[in-house]
């Protein structure tokens, strides 16, 4: 469990520093669509790719084993989602989960 939390971690880092360096390639105008800026995109997609290339799987990082077949798919969506969204959320997320296991393991 920790080996792959530190995974996660690290690609959630490699991420973040990969989309500043592609948002550095690109001209200033292109950084912003309405609202909402571009580099969130560009993490997002790149997050998803991590994730799917590597097989991380959320619901196997919580220690979950679900049996239905669109499971490691789903969990590897979340996986990449959290992963875009950069290094200090997926700390402070893997932080919850290990909380929330270590709850669970006091109730029962």
């Amino acid at each position: 469990m920790m080996e792959l939390a530190l995974i996660f971690v690290l690609a959630a880092f490699v991420v973040e520093h990969v989309t500043q360096i592609l948002m550095d390639l690109v001209p200033k105008a292109w950084h912003q669509v309405g609202e909402v800026p571009v580099a969130r995109y560009v993490a997002l997609a790149l997050g998803l790719a991590v994730a799917f290339a590597l097989g991380f799987d959320l619901f196997a990082l919580m220690g979950f084993r679900p049996t239905a077949v669109w499971a490691p798919w789903l969990g590897q969506v979340l996986a990449g989602l959290i992963i875009g969204r950069g290094s200090n959320f997926v700390h402070d997320f893997l932080e919850g989960v290990r909380g929330w296991k270590e709850n669970l393991r006091a109730q029962g």
